[in-house]
């Protein structure tokens, strides 16, 4: 699902200083993919950016690309951080649990990625807050939310 602010909603975001984007795996990198923040809410409006990716060679995209800052880690709760993932690969619909798929789609490779909190990232970063955040990781919005203390990060 993708939302869209609107224009006044956009402005009001615009004036904050740092946007995650937890990235759901993707095929292929462009302006129009889901890898990609709106333009205003970035480089227009003078956002930080940070971008956390599991697949390696995606996440070596995304550092050719994009000005934010990439980690090329999966993120998950505080009881998988420090550890590897399988990641079963599938297009916009990879996934830890392979489960999770289309049922026309299914995986077609398999990959052990590293995990880490989004509190271990956001602090390796240097964020002072967070005023934005994006987190589409195909089932496994829960276990980031874990690895997450949103009363340490949040806005004023």
């Amino acid at each position: 699902m993708r939302t869209i602010f609107s224009s006044e909603m956009e402005n009001k975001l615009s004036s904050h200083s740092l946007a995650v984007r937890i990235l759901a795996i993707s095929s292929r990198l462009g302006p129009t993919n889901r890898a990609s923040f709106r333009k205003p809410l970035t480089r227009a409006a003078g956002w930080n950016g940070l971008l956390v990716e599991p697949q390696p060679r995606l996440a070596d995209e995304l550092r050719r690309q994009r000005s934010a800052k990439v980690f090329a880690v999966a993120c998950s709760s505080r009881r998988n951080s420090g550890t590897r993932m399988p990641l079963h690969l599938a297009g916009p619909h990879s996934s830890f649990d392979e489960r999770l798929n289309l049922a026309t789609v299914r995986p077609h490779g398999l990959i052990e990625v590293p995990v880490r909190t989004l509190d271990d990232i956001l602090i390796e970063a240097g964020a002072p807050r967070i005023d934005f955040i994006s987190i589409d990781v195909e089932g496994h919005e829960l276990e980031v939310l874990d690895g997450l203390n949103l009363a340490r990060w949040s806005p004023g």
